[in-house]
């Protein structure tokens, strides 16, 4: 294949068709500027939630700790995890430090679009890309949090980069780049080798020379090999089903409609989706909000029909990571959660800015630059609205851990006890807890079989045999003889009849008091109650 760089007759972005300008580098830095000021902004307001304190938990054990916790209890390969490591080590585990990272990530893969935006639709539409990941509210979520997706956007819009390049004889070492950036995908989410399986898609769509094939054949292998020690762990994590949790739903067509919301313009307006809520809305309501973007999207597909390389190389890139999950969801392995998919706006955005370079063919009666201004600002707007509700408005926010954590330390007695349900919620907890007081915990397993327990008697038997412990009434009178309050500290997933037997029993002891709902993460004050010993029954 030749190289191609798409040219625009109108390209009134750069400064000049030929090559790039002042106005153009203006341009770029001053999007770079908006990019990390998005990233940056308000970045250690929110206390972590669960999956970030998971996340820096982790990354403060040794390296052999790491390996050993990600290997035997988390679905995901190590690199996110060990980068934090090293970044922990250099700045510390605060808040605004562990999350400035994937901030990090996220400036990256705004610049690394612009370098593929340029490649595929020229220069004009490289910034329009730029612009469009810089500002779009689901990659500026994703870049805010400590965990792994800012990352898995960046490494991957490098892998796509490598691959546009070294198809069209940019040079040969572009194709060791492809394999070095494949096996960095591979090592940070799984979902990364879908990527790879997408560029397999496109070289047969298009009909690759065979020598394209070997090429893409070698550096798929070497990211094979680059990632062989981590294959026997993979295995484990797959036997284990750690990847797909009980609690997780099969996808439907509302899932599709979730994502595309978040990838189009960041839900997170009442009703709606958000980063860390599925919202109630109905798939017609979702796609009828996303129109603009659809009409943009399906603008720009119908430009690039003359292009019809750069049109299936994207479709391709977004396509294949969201189906495949998608279909194996379907079929019963739930391995689809809206959360996983940012890494999917640059090819998203890419066909938008397309779209909105083609607008001035379908109104012909305004001039170029008004029209492609004023649409780039309309979606800036709409997408700030998103924005602005994802940083302040209650219904979108995370769990506040950090809050949850000082209401208890500035109330619980020094006798009191603290209970976890399931026992995961202490992780976050005690990343911001400082109190002494003694606390236990319930495992979900333990938590599900309450509801089918007799009153007083245990959870049964698991399927090896083994007894189940579970919460009692006689635990909850031992527990109230040397525990004047007891703190119960919930968060979901949590069925809600166990919850009921599990306070029913709690009851036999104690009387609820007080309660507190942090953004999900509910505490609930209970005070003994003046039973004697004597008349429990």
């Amino acid at each position: 294949m030749r190289q191609v760089v798409a040219r625009d007759s109108h390209d009134v972005w750069t400064g000049g068709a030929q090559s790039p300008g002042r106005v153009h580098w203006l341009l770029l830095a001053s999007i770079l500027t908006l990019a990390a000021f998005l990233r940056l902004f308000h970045l250690g307001s929110r206390s972590l939630w669960i999956d970030e304190v998971y996340s820096v938990t982790v990354a403060t054990d040794s390296l052999a700790g790491i390996l050993k916790t990600v290997g035997q209890v988390d679905p995901h390969p190590p690199l996110h995890f060990l980068l934090l490591h090293a970044w922990i080590r250099l700045g510390g585990y605060g808040e605004t430090w562990v999350r400035v990272l994937s901030a990090l990530s996220g400036l990256g893969t705004v610049g690394v679009t612009y370098l593929i935006g340029r490649r595929l639709l020229g220069a004009g539409g490289g910034v329009l890309g730029m612009l469009l990941v810089a500002a779009a509210p689901f990659q500026v979520m994703a870049s805010q949090e400590a965990r792994m997706y800012a990352l898995l956007a960046l490494v991957t819009v490098l892998c796509a980069y490598s691959l546009w390049e070294a198809v069209h004889g940019a040079g040969p070492w572009w194709w060791p780049v492809y394999g070095v950036s494949a096996a960095l995908a591979f090592y940070t989410h799984y979902f990364g080798a879908l990527v790879v399986v997408g560029h397999g898609l496109f070289l047969a769509l298009t009909g690759a020379r065979r020598a394209i094939w070997r090429a893409w054949a070698a550096a798929t292998a070497l990211a094979t090999v680059l990632f062989a020690p981590w294959l026997p762990v993979l295995w484990l994590q797959l036997h284990k089903g750690l990847a797909w949790p009980p609690w997780r739903a099969s996808a439907d067509e509302g899932a599709l409609s979730r994502v595309f919301t978040m990838l189009a313009y960041g839900g997170s307006f009442p009703g709606l989706p958000g980063y860390f809520v599925g919202g109630g809305a109905s798939s017609l309501d979702l796609l009828l909000l996303a129109s603009p973007f659809v009409a943009l999207i399906a603008a720009g597909i119908a430009t690039l029909r003359e292009r019809k390389e750069a049109l299936l190389f994207l479709l391709a890139w977004l396509i294949t990571p969201l189906g495949v999950p998608f279909v194996l969801s379907v079929w019963g392995v739930p391995v689809f959660d809206a959360r996983y998919f940012s890494f999917l706006v640059p090819p998203l955005a890419l066909l938008m800015a397309a779209g909105i370079q083609a607008l001035p063919h379908w109104i012909p009666r305004f001039d170029t630059l008004r029209v492609r201004v004023a649409a780039a600002a309309l979606v800036m707007v709409y997408w700030t609205g998103a924005l602005v509700n994802h940083h302040y408005h209650p219904a979108f926010q995370a769990s506040n851990w950090r809050g949850a954590a000082a209401y208890v330390q500035a109330n619980a007695g020094p006798r009191d006890v603290l209970i976890f349900v399931p026992d995961f919620a202490a992780t976050p907890f005690f990343y911001y807890f400082r109190g002494r007081q003694e606390w236990f915990t319930l495992k979900l397993s333990e938590f599900r079989r309450l509801e089918m327990a007799p009153p007083g008697k245990s959870g049964g038997l698991d399927g090896g045999g083994r007894e189940i412990p579970v919460f009692t009434r006689e635990e909850a009178w031992r527990v109230a003889d040397r525990h004047p309050a007891a703190w119960l500290v919930v968060t979901s997933p949590v069925p809600r009849q166990s919850l009921l037997a599990f306070e029913a029993l709690l009851r036999a002891a104690y009387r609820a008091t007080r309660e507190r709902d942090f953004g999900g993460a509910r505490i609930t004050r209970y005070e003994r109650l003046a039973t004697p010993r004597s008349e429990r029954r």
